[in-house]
């Protein structure tokens, strides 16, 4: 895999992995920094995408960077936060399935027409 499809792939793992881990403590300080790693990190792919033309990625980024924003936050119950972050981590886990099936799809045709 190349470097930067790896990153993405590890920094959507954990953004998933700490999304879902919301749903088990609700302690808000801890979950004011998740937010917050997740706008900085969703911020990054988005640079990074946009950088290499993928813009409907970048897009995706950008939206999910604003919801998880620390700065204006959007003024939903806790109930409704654990619902989003449980979708974001399920749309997240689909898209990391989706590109490395994609990736391997695309080398295997590589490893064998060598």
């Amino acid at each position: 895999m190349n470097r930067l499809l790896l990153q993405a792939l590890a920094i959507k793992i954990v953004i998933a992995a700490t999304l879902f881990a919301t749903s088990i403590n609700e302690v808000y300080h801890r979950y004011q920094f998740i937010r917050f790693c997740s706008c900085v990190l969703f911020g990054w792919l988005a640079y990074s995408c946009l950088k290499n033309a993928k813009k409907t990625d970048g897009i995706i980024y950008i939206l999910l960077a604003l919801v998880f924003n620390p700065f204006q936050k959007i003024p939903f119950d806790n109930r409704d936060w654990i619902f989003v972050n449980q979708c974001v981590a399920v749309f997240l886990a689909i898209w990391i399935a989706f590109e490395f099936l994609t990736f391997k799809r695309n080398n295997q045709g590589n490893i064998q027409s060598k």
